[in-house]
């Protein structure tokens, strides 16, 4: 940056090829303007990332009704991993794609809630700043079971039992007991 009154020197660099605006605030008087001059010197121009990030490992899937955590270790890329992207489906050895993708997020770990009973197959992909998505990490397993239902027991009698509450101590029916 300049000093007030001088010249200096300003130097941009980035490995974005996104456009360059730059805006210099202009004073009504013309005599205060500040003067803007770009020159462009050819350099070495930055290679395209095209490196994957490795693989998700070691996912693992836990269950707690209809409710499944899955936790992976991160993956690892000479640019830096931004995100994950998790696949489910209930086909063994299943290839991720847009039908299968559950959720993104930048963590290593993802719950996924409201899952029906059966079994459920898992796979991570890591994706890098440049975009480039790594191979789908190994597929963990997780198996839903169905809530459990009431079970309502109808039992019918054998015998015949009548307790009076005037007479506690006294059966007026056939038995002398009464069982289930």
């Amino acid at each position: 940056a300049g000093r007030l009154g001088g010249a200096g020197t300003m130097a941009l660099s980035s490995t974005s090829t996104d456009t360059l605006w730059l805006w210099a605030k202009e004073f009504t008087a013309a005599t205060y303007r500040p003067q803007l001059t770009l020159v462009f010197e050819p350099g070495e121009p930055q290679a395209q990332d095209t490196s994957a990030p490795s693989a998700p490992a070691d996912v693992t899937a836990a269950v707690s009704g209809d409710v499944v955590t899955l936790g992976w270790s991160a993956s690892s890329d000479d640019r830096g991993v931004t995100g994950y992207t998790v696949h489910r489906s209930q086909t063994d050895g299943f290839t991720p794609s847009a039908a299968t993708q559950r959720g993104q997020v930048t963590g290593t770990s993802f719950t996924d809630t409201g899952v029906a009973a059966g079994t459920w197959y898992y796979r991570v992909v890591a994706t890098d700043a440049a975009g480039n998505l790594s191979a789908a990490s190994a597929q963990a397993t997780a198996t839903v079971v169905p809530a459990a239902q009431p079970v309502t027991v109808v039992l019918a009698p054998t015998a015949d039992a009548v307790v009076r509450q005037s007479e506690p101590g006294s059966n007026f029916g056939a038995l002398n007991q009464l069982a289930s």
